[in-house]
Parts: structure tokens; C-alpha cells; sequence
């Protein structure tokens, strides 16, 4: 079996003709014949049958076709890379991040790219996850990174790293005695806290729904006493000792400062979410799309551990 032969195959079997698939291909009926009987014989697998005046897929012609367009769509793709970086042309990857990770992972995205794929530039578009999403949706974006919850039913989504958020208490709050020790950053005990004023990610923030969640299972209604649009402001209002606040665990790596909060694992819950590039469920991933995917998972996990040294 090889690529031309699939090529044939996908051909008829999208026409549900032999005929026409001969002309769109400019080669004869008996030729396309012998490349389906040369599959069967190789397969072992009945691939049509006929209705008709019409040709039908069989389960085994079927998944053949599913299988081959992904083949040709990754062979076409790989070789228009190629002829790309020969050319010396310049490849660009245009791809969605909200503005939040953008800061805390583009600048090292950018050298990682400039010291080693000058042929590739990217170019980010920093909006709001859901913004992001729907721009997947228009067309105007390949795909964007978000977190996954809540979902659009019109996309698809691969999980690239599992985010926990923390706890975050001013760092001279009584509450601070109650820590438990571990080889990471300590844990608090929730309900040691929940008498202390809140400040939140607004109403509406993907984020929001991981907070109802953790208000239901320890049943009670925190006095939220601010929300807003942006973490850093929540970061800054709880190192100010203004309230508490719940956070991604990327805000642990901030530069301590004497403001800085203290980060806590919340003891005996489960506060993670994942984080996944979003796309049409119909998109094929170019190779050097898929590295810079695997290159920002990469970064993103450097960063995750370097507060937990």
C-alpha cells in the first residue's frame, strides 16, 4: 500500500464513483479497479460494495477512508513545511492566548524561537478565553490555548497541562500558624479561612465555576468583599492584606517580595483544571504547529515546578 494508491482510494470513495474519480484523476476506470482489488488483496477487506449504480463503503472501507484522509492531510502538510524551510520563506503560526499566560509564557516562547526556528514566527492574539474560542470557531484563529471548563460544544480540546490553584493569604494573617507542613508548599486547611473576606476573578471568568465548586463542597457563601477582571490585582490586594484570594499555581513563581502572599495547597481537595489547546474537531495539526504546542506544554511545565525547588 502507498500514498498514491490511497489517494485513488479516497477519490472513489468520496464520488461513490468509479467513473468520476477516473476523470478527476485523468487515469482510467480499469486502472483504478486494479489499485481497489490491489488494496482488498493487501487488506484482506471487502472496501465497497455496489448499490445500484453507486458504490458503497463497506465498515472496513470506511475506516480506510477516515485513516487515509488523515494520512494524505499530514503527508501534504509535511511536505509543504519542507518546501517552506528550503525556500528559505519564512513560516508563520498565528495562535490564540488570553493575555494572563501570554505575560508569563510568550517572552520565552519568542527566544526559544528566534535562538532556534528563525523560519517560523508567531504571532499570539491576547484576548479572553471565550473570545479566543470563538474566534476558533470564525476562522480567524487555527486554535488558542485556554483553560478547558467550561467547554464549546463546537470544539475539540487536548489537554497540555493540569493547573492547580492555590490559596494565597497575606503574608502576616494569624491564619498563616495553621499551615501544614510538606516538601512542596504547605497545605491549609480550608475551613480555617472561610470566615476571612474573599477577593475574587469576576463573575464570568472561566475560573469562576472552580470557586462555585469549592464553595458547594465546603457549603458555605464567602464574603467576597471585591472581584475583578485581573489576577494581578487580586494578587496585589491579598499581598496588601486586604483579603484572601484563590490563584494559579503560576503565581507562586512571582519574585517574593515582602507583599508577596503565602501559596497553599488546599488540604484534601482536589482544586486543579485543565489547560488545553482548543480547535475545530476537523483540523489537522502541521507539524510545527504541534512543536510549538509541545514547546509551550514544555515551558509550561518548567515553570510549574520552579516554585516547588
Amino acid at each position: 500500500m502507498d500514498l498514491k494508491d490511497i489517494r485513488y482510494f479516497v477519490a472513489i470513495a468520496e464520488g461513490r464513483s468509479m467513473s468520476q474519480a477516473a476523470k478527476n484523476l485523468f487515469v482510467s476506470q480499469p486502472a483504478l479497479s486494479l489499485v481497489v482489488k490491489k488494496l482488498e488483496n493487501e487488506l484482506n477487506a471487502k472496501l465497497f460494495i455496489r448499490k445500484g449504480n453507486a458504490l458503497a463503503l463497506t465498515v472496513a472501507g470506511e475506516h480506510l477512508l477516515k485513516t487515509g484522509r488523515r494520512l494524505l492531510a499530514e503527508h501534504d502538510s509535511l511536505v509543504t513545511d519542507l518546501k517552506s524551510l528550503s525556500s528559505g520563506k519564512q513560516e508563520v503560526i498565528r495562535f490564540g492566548i488570553s493575555s494572563f499566560y501570554s505575560r508569563l509564557y510568550i517572552p520565552d516562547l519568542f527566544l526559544y524561537y528566534e535562538k532556534n526556528l528563525p523560519s517560523v514566527k508567531i504571532i499570539p492574539i491576547e484576548t479572553g478565553s471565550s473570545h479566543l474560542e470563538q474566534k476558533v470557531i470564525d476562522g480567524e484563529l487555527e486554535f488558542c490555548f485556554v483553560p478547558e471548563l467550561p467547554r464549546n460544544e463546537k470544539l475539540a480540546y487536548r489537554t497540555i497541562n493540569i493547573e492547580e490553584f492555590l490559596l494565597a493569604i497575606p503574608r502576616d494573617h494569624p491564619v498563616n500558624h495553621y499551615a501544614i507542613a510538606s516538601s512542596t508548599l504547605p497545605y491549609m486547611d480550608f475551613r480555617r479561612v472561610m470566615n476571612l473576606p474573599f477577593i475574587l476573578h469576576a463573575k464570568g471568568a472561566k475560573s469562576y465555576i472552580m470557586y462555585e465548586r469549592l464553595f458547594r463542597n465546603f457549603d458555605f457563601t464567602p464574603n467576597i468583599i471585591f472581584e475583578t477582571a485581573f489576577r494581578e490585582t487580586m494578587y496585589a490586594l491579598t499581598g496588601a492584606g486586604i483579603g484572601i484570594s484563590i490563584l494559579p499555581e503560576v503565581m507562586a513563581s512571582i519574585d517574593q517580595t515582602p507583599k508577596t502572599p503565602i501559596f497553599y495547597h488546599i488540604a484534601d481537595y482536589d482544586m486543579t483544571r485543565n489547560y488545553s489547546v482548543a480547535y475545530l474537531p476537523d483540523k489537522k495539526f502541521t507539524p510545527s504547529e504541534e512543536h510549538l504546542i509541545d514547546t509551550l506544554t514544555q515551558l509550561m511545565i518548567k515553570i510549574k515546578y520552579s516554585y516547588r525547588i
